[in-house]
């Protein structure tokens, strides 16, 4: 009952990924200004003036939607999302507009803007206001942002994304400013990603700790590393074929079951639940299933290694 009940709460504080990203996020922004206001006055009272700053978005949140539509309707997700969880996700995707958070809720904010000031503006002529020294910082969104923010927020997945800031050699210490808020966005960016699949996570290296006991075990037992690659070579391909990482296995319900008795297949079928925000009771099999598995390596393990032992 209380784990249904934190479940049910850390649901509702991952779906709402904007009040998440600016919890998580403006105590970093407001400690990087408060931390520059009084370096200041400690060292002599002098003030900072406000930095006026340039963003500059390379990409397209309309593209990279259709990108992520494309993506939903492609053969790496066929068979694995009804209807209502592809609305479900696109829904979820009207409010996952993070580019607009930054501009509004965290350079936008009251705190914020009373040292800085920003303009969105088009990368050259933001480079050459920078090199004339109007502007103190110029911050660069990469392409595909709403693309890598969804595919890592909503789905298993982790790209890459950096924010970069270029800074000018006259205004250091603004430029710094500036680079401690944007970080201060990011690492709320990375830690609503972290927080969405830490438990399943946990069970699933768990799981692969196994893995790795058997491995190590049967390595000893046969005095070289041949069970290593044996196994890389035929049985994590054979994993990856059951599992459905190479194509889609719901439509082989043979397959299927087989693949969610393997660690790579029961960690895909809990991280998709997790995406379409299932409660604990729907993960609980797939926890099970991870759990059974480690079991199983642990104990084998435990026994090639004691009989390598008395060889």
């Amino acid at each position: 009952m209380l784990l249904t009940m934190i479940w049910k709460d850390l649901l509702v504080i991952l779906k709402d990924r904007k009040s998440l990203i600016i919890t998580l996020c403006m105590p970093a922004v407001l400690t990087t200004i408060l931390g520059f206001a009084f370096s200041g006055m400690m060292s002599g009272g002098f003030s900072i003036d406000r930095a006026n700053i340039a963003v500059v978005s390379l990409g397209s949140r309309e593209q990279d939607i259709e990108r992520i539509k494309e993506f939903l309707d492609g053969p790496n997700m066929e068979g694995r999302l009804s209807v209502g969880q592809r609305e479900d996700l696109l829904e979820l995707l009207g409010d996952m507009d993070f580019e607009n958070i930054l501009y509004e809720d965290v350079l936008g904010s009251p705190e914020v803007g009373e040292f800085i000031q920003y303009e969105r503006m088009e990368l050259d002529r933001a480079r050459s206001m920078l090199e004339t020294g109007e502007l103190a910082a110029v911050v660069v969104i990469p392409e595909g942002f709403t693309y890598d923010t969804f595919m890592n927020l909503a789905l298993p997945f982790r790209n890459p994304i950096t924010i970069e800031v270029i800074k000018h050699p006259d205004h250091s210490i603004k430029g710094e400013m500036v680079s401690g808020i944007v970080k201060g966005f990011t690492d709320a960016l990375s830690a609503g990603i972290i927080a969405k699949n830490v438990l399943l996570s946990v069970f699933l290296a768990v799981a692969v700790g196994g893995l790795s006991v058997l491995l190590s075990a049967i390595n000893l037992r046969l005095k070289n590393s041949k069970a290593s690659t044996i196994f890389q070579a035929v049985v994590i391909q054979i994993f990856a074929l059951l599992g459905g990482s190479f194509f889609p296995v719901a439509g082989i319900p043979v397959m299927q079951r087989l693949g969610g008795l393997t660690i790579n297949g029961a960690a895909m079928q809990g991280f998709l639940k997790l995406m379409m925000g299932y409660g604990p009771e729907e993960l609980i099999g797939t926890l099970i299933t991870l759990t059974g598995i480690a079991l199983v390596l642990f104990a084998i393990g435990a026994f090639v290694a004691a009989e390598a032992r008395e060889v």
